[in-house]
């Protein structure tokens, strides 16, 4: 069969041409039915984010991308910030994607990672709070896909958790009329000059903040009304003389207190296809993501990762989606990709006309829990030379400095030298 005999019975007659691949547990472009596509993870790849990731799974690319902004808590919860989660299919990541209404696909991941990334206490709001019912972060998380080749939600979450893990939340000083300000560089506080972030209350809906005094975007000003938990603005707010520093809430890293990956299983002919391609999805009777919420603490301590409870069962959305908690498999080293905390925490079937049975659930999480486990050593190993990489910038601009420093020391010796002679 040449190549174009090949091409052409793939699109006629799809059931014919996967039979024999398929009953010898492979697949057209090589993997076995049980191995995941490559994962690819790149850190900061958004320069003017806070933090950013970009993820390949295959062909399948997400970007995201998180800004910071400084919120007033609800008078509910005066510790806790706020987690924002936002989606986008453009026309550009797929042909099936037409511009105007955004896809309802867009909508049920941006529901289903805020629900899995609160539900797990993977971020705990309460870690955002800078001044007890004064201030708290707002974490604006936009996720923007430019390829989709299937395992959408995979990605989507797998970028995000790349990003929230790059997070380092900025430090910041509190003045007497309880406006929040960057921590400005020692010369600038001597000029009594401080970057705003925020001030009045956070909690309006809109997305764009208004002009400063000074023809620049103030972030989080105003006061609002409305669902999204924080206000969006532009630049950066300049203020003169006269504040008085009452607090400064110094930098630190967002901590993850546990990780959730996603792994889609595509039931076709009888078969489980893990990680599946456009293709295949569109072939199989149905879809759905298994998550597993892997302790991330315990590559922070080196120690053991108990596993967690992740809350009650619970049904909304498409489909069917169930949380469960428990002990979890708890016990496993962490750090270097060694096999810590598991739980499941999420079974979402997005629909088809299977219906899995138990053992068939079974098979599905224990196909996906061996991929995951090589995801996250792909993220963690990520996030280590990312922090390597750190490190040498700052050794290097200390040599910088000390060079910088030495070679006034000298030039000031060298013109004492001349004056004496």
């Amino acid at each position: 069969m040449d190549l174009l005999d090949a091409d052409a019975l793939r699109r006629l007659y799809p059931e014919a041409f996967w039979a024999p691949f398929l009953a010898e547990g492979m697949r057209p472009d090589g993997r076995p039915i049980g191995q995941a596509r490559g994962v690819s993870i790149g850190l900061g790849t958004v320069t003017n984010a806070d933090a950013s990731a970009l993820v390949k799974l295959g062909d399948t690319a997400m970007v995201a991308a998180i800004k910071v902004e400084v919120m007033v808590p609800s008078e509910d919860q005066p510790t806790a910030g706020a987690l924002l989660v936002s989606c986008d299919l453009p026309p550009i990541c797929s042909p099936e994607v037409r511009p105007g209404r955004p896809p309802d696909m867009a909508h049920t991941i941006s529901h289903h990672l805020t629900s899995v990334l609160t539900s797990t206490a993977c971020v705990d709001l309460t870690h955002l709070c800078i001044v007890p019912g004064k201030a708290a972060w707002a974490i604006w998380l936009d996720i923007v896909c430019i390829d989709a080749d299937a395992a959408l939600f995979d990605a989507a979450l797998l970028a995000a958790l790349a990003a929230l893990s790059s997070l380092t939340l900025p430090t910041v000083d509190v003045v007497a009329n309880g406006k929040v300000f960057l921590h400005a560089q020692q010369d600038a506080h001597a000029d009594g000059a401080h970057g705003e972030v925020g001030g009045g209350d956070g909690r309006g809906g809109g997305r764009d903040g208004g002009e400063g005094e000074d023809g620049e975007g103030q972030r989080g000003g105003g006061r609002g009304e409305g669902d999204a938990g924080a206000e969006r603005g532009g630049g950066v707010e300049k203020e003169g003389d006269g504040l008085v520093v009452e607090q400064t809430v110094e930098g630190k890293r967002l901590e993850l207190q546990a990780l959730p990956l996603a792994q889609t299983v595509c039931m076709y002919g009888g078969h489980l296809l893990v990680d599946p391609t456009a293709e295949e999805e569109r072939l199989g009777s149905g879809s759905n993501n298994v998550i597993i919420a892997m302790d991330m603490m315990a590559r922070a301590r080196g120690g053991e990762g108990p596993g967690k409870g992740m809350g009650e069962e619970e049904k909304g959305g498409e489909g069917k989606e169930r949380r469960k908690g428990g002990s979890g498999k708890g016990g496993g080293k962490g750090g270097g990709g060694e096999e810590g905390g598991e739980e499941l925490v999420l079974v979402f079937k997005a629909g088809g006309s299977a219906r899995l049975t138990g053992a068939g659930m079974q098979d599905c999480i224990a196909a996906a829990a061996v991929n995951l486990r090589e995801r996250r050593t792909a993220l963690l190993r990520a996030l280590d030379e990312a922090e390597r990489g750190e490190e040498e910038e700052e050794e290097e601009e200390e040599e910088e400095e000390e060079g910088e420093e030495e070679g006034e020391e000298g030039g000031e010796g060298e013109e004492g030298e001349e004056m004496e002679s």
